[in-house]
């Protein structure tokens, strides 16, 4: 599959907010010995049914290879499905243009002129620290900044977007011509950023500067609880990570949960054999989660 790091970047927003995605659901809360469950579900009613798999946006080596329920599940699919479809080169260029159109300042216009004194020496610190010229965020919104030093941070901290499963699956699905569908458009992910005020996209790059400091632990920590299929030790992580202020979150979850799980029930009334792939904090969030709302609409859910 065709690497574009600028749709990476843009793409690695949507685990910042909860550093690497978790799943669950409301009516499954139980724990398991390690590796017994995992954030796989199955979703069905009569004789139609989807796979749905919580996935981690970012990851290394030790993730592979994935879990066997995992890929009996994948292997058995006719059709892959993600949040956006990064295997069409439409679909890239769409996302560049639109990334490059609504993430830079107006002309004139500069970061360190939005942000305060402590936050942009705060940035003037950490690229420092990276041996990145500060100048390389000036142009941008403070949203796009955001996103760029969390990608920076991760990637740091040893995973990377080409190992995460959701695009590791990608791969195998364009290698066995598997039909692969996506559940948004790249100006329907891109909205929930740029839509809003710089002064909004202020604190999500100052809570993006906390996050930081503690990237590697997290990292770590989310890793470890994906892998063991923990459930509560995710939402834990989870919960601690959006402390506070929650800025983007009911743009980033609640609205695209919505449109993600009307996409599914698509599916599933099509019965079409599906491999669903989104990130996880899709399947975990109290209100209006994916698999709560398909279970509302008399689904069942069990996971695996």
């Amino acid at each position: 599959m065709k690497k574009n790091s600028l749709l990476y970047l843009f793409l690695s927003v949507f685990i910042v907010l909860g550093l690497i995605a978790c799943a669950g659901s409301k009516q499954d809360k139980s724990d398991y010995p390690c590796g017994k469950k995992h954030f796989l579900w199955k979703v069905s009613k009569g004789s139609s049914s989807v796979w749905v798999l919580g996935s981690i946006h970012m990851a290394d080596s030790s993730f592979y290879p994935l879990p066997a329920v995992l890929d009996s599940a994948f292997n058995a699919a006719e059709a892959l499905v993600v949040e956006m479809d990064i295997t069409d080169d439409s679909v890239n260029t769409q996302t560049a243009k639109l990334v490059v159109k609504e993430g830079f300042l107006p002309e004139g216009s500069t970061l360190q002129n939005i942000v305060s004194e402590s936050t942009w020496l705060r940035l003037e610190t950490l690229a420092k620290k990276w041996n990145v010229p500060v100048e390389t965020f000036a142009v941008f919104r403070p949203w796009m900044v955001a996103m760029q030093i969390s990608s920076i941070a991760i990637q740091k901290a040893g995973v990377l977007p080409e190992l995460g499963v959701d695009y590791v699956l990608l791969d195998r699905a364009a290698t066995a011509g598997k039909a692969i569908i996506g559940l948004e458009t790249p100006a329907e992910q891109i909205q929930v950023f740029s839509e809003v005020s710089d002064s909004l996209g202020v604190i999500y790059l100052e809570k993006t500067l906390d996050e930081v400091a503690v990237v590697d632990s997290m990292v770590s920590d989310f890793a470890e609880a994906w892998k063991c299929g923990n459930i509560s030790e995710l939402q834990k992580l989870l919960d601690s990570e959006t402390a506070g202020e929650k800025p983007y979150e009911k743009r980033l979850y609640n609205d695209r949960n919505q449109v993600m799980a009307r996409g599914i029930d698509s599916l599933l009334t099509q019965g079409t054999k599906a491999f669903v792939v989104v990130g996880a904090a899709h399947l975990i969030k109290e209100e209006d989660n994916i698999l709560k709302i398909l279970e509302n609409k008399g689904y069942a859910i069990e996971r695996y």
